[in-house]
């Protein structure tokens, strides 16, 4: 009998061992996944304000900049939307009692963070693309004379 209570205690030590481990790699991961999203976000931010000091540029030499400022609201927009998941994703605390429900949440907010970078990043490239001389939204493609046939 005292064999079987000292071997139960040493199965629940153990449990209770692997779950304070498998607790701190999840925290781990999360710090890492949270420093991943926070810096995206901060490199998008940064090229949102370059682009928004080229198109006032564009724009005091007379250029067309209407569909680029829509683009970079756009733009702004999602990364506001971003902002916010990753502050939902980061205010999560992981408590080995609700470990699993947890988890589903981190990954609903950080796949919410990701699809607002994403669109952010895409709605930047848009506006930078609308900005360069020479492009439209109109794809004209070049033709060709036909050759000239000669007679023998």
């Amino acid at each position: 009998d005292v064999r079987k209570s000292s071997t139960t205690e040493a199965r629940a030590s153990s449990t209770i061992k692997n779950m304070m481990v498998r607790q701190e790699v999840v925290k781990r991961m999360v710090e890492h996944v949270k420093n991943l999203l926070t810096a995206n976000l901060e490199r998008l931010s940064k090229i949102t304000d370059r682009v928004e000091s080229r198109i006032i540029k564009v724009k005091a030499a007379g250029g067309d900049t209407a569909t680029s400022e829509r683009f970079l609201a756009e733009a702004r927009m999602h990364l506001g939307e971003a902002r916010t998941s990753i502050a939902e994703f980061a205010a999560i605390v992981l408590t080995s009692d609700k470990m699993s429900e947890n988890v589903a949440k981190l990954r609903t907010a950080a796949a919410d963070a990701k699809e607002h970078l994403g669109e952010a990043r895409h709605s930047l490239s848009e506006s930078i693309k609308s900005l360069k001389p020479g492009r439209s939204d109109k794809k004209e493609r070049a033709t060709t004379t036909p050759p000239a046939t000669t007679n023998q």
